[in-house]
């Protein structure tokens, strides 16, 4: 193959490598930029917490915030993780199904499909902290829990049964219909409150510099998109060296009309 021949075809290549990848490198580019100077663009301590981020990250977002509204303090649940006030009370290994908070006895009562929880508070300093906890397995099944009229009898129901909760903290079977008994219902809390508790659970969300880097390798884009920055960079090799060859040759023919 003759010489200029193969020039042709080596700038046709070039020409359509360049075009083929360019908005590929131009991605490399931008975001290496980023990455090599976080602190100038800010980018150390900045966290996103846009619910498909978040969701991509396998992290909660506030449509999976629920706790008990109508009552002064804050009972949250997110993620089987128990909070009140703002304090991590505990985790519990199953769903959590329920949760009750008797007010008048400073006691949460808490749910799960494999135990039930009753968690003894006690006030300091106007703080609520645990002064007991008292957990037994729910081998009856229990899916609702809620108060009689005067809010001072527990009772647990399940398809078929009344139960009352007894100064042992046992459960007797009793005959109270759903009439005479304010269920306990869990429902998704304010997207403000939520906000603040994933803060407390997850931290501010996922910080700028991680995305940008999994942006800079493609992992953010899936593997198919990792496998085309990778021949974009080869191809950055390629019209690296050929525009050197190109620049070379130009050079040498102005050296030979002078």
């Amino acid at each position: 193959m003759k010489i200029h021949v193969l020039k042709l075809k080596l700038r046709k290549l070039h020409k359509y490598l360049g075009f083929a990848f360019s908005l590929f490198i131009l991605h490399l580019t931008v975001t290496g930029i980023l990455l090599t100077y976080p602190k100038t663009f800010n980018i150390e301590e900045t966290y996103i917490s846009n619910f498909l981020i978040l969701k991509k990250y396998n992290m909660n977002t506030h449509r999976e915030v629920y706790g008990l509204s109508n009552i002064k303090d804050e009972v949250v649940i997110i993620e089987n993780n128990i909070y009140v006030n703002g304090k991590f009370i505990d985790k519990f290994s199953n769903e959590i199904i329920n949760i009750l908070y008797q007010e008048n006895k400073n006691r949460i009562i808490v749910l799960s499909q494999s135990t039930i929880g009753i968690y003894l508070l006690e006030n300091i300093d106007g703080e609520l902290e645990i002064k007991d906890i008292i957990s037994f397995e729910n081998s009856k099944k229990i899916q609702y829990l809620g108060l009689n009229l005067s809010n001072d009898i527990v009772f647990f129901k399940n398809d078929n049964e009344h139960y009352k909760l007894d100064n042992s903290y046992s459960l007797k079977l009793t005959n109270e219909k759903d009439k005479n008994i304010h269920l306990s219902e869990i429902s998704l809390m304010d997207k403000k409150l939520a906000t603040y508790y994933l803060n407390i659970h997850q931290g501010k969300g996922v910080s700028l510099i991680r995305i940008l880097t999994e942006l800079h390798n493609g992992k953010f884009f899936g593997s198919i998109f990792t496998l085309i920055l990778f021949f974009s960079s080869l191809s950055l090799i390629f019209l690296t060296i050929s525009s050197f060859i190109f620049a070379t040759n130009i050079f040498k023919n102005k050296k030979k009309i002078i």
